[in-house]
């Protein structure tokens, strides 16, 4: 089972809340509504984004 209450390593943590989880959200994911983490990163040189229902999958 993995322990989500720890930031992974190398993690930069935003200051913002996700109000659902009560935790910080890292710097690359933000909260939309409900049910909605946006994620944003960089992958082979191109910006790609995507939606995810919770925050813990956001984060992986």
């Amino acid at each position: 089972m993995v322990d989500d209450t720890k930031p992974l390593a190398g993690d930069v943590m935003s200051g913002r809340m996700g109000p659902a989880m009560g935790k910080l959200l890292p710097r690359y994911v933000s909260y939309r509504g409900p049910k909605q983490y946006m994620t944003r990163k960089m992958v082979d040189g191109r910006r790609v984004q995507e939606t995810f229902s919770n925050g813990a999958q956001a984060r992986r």
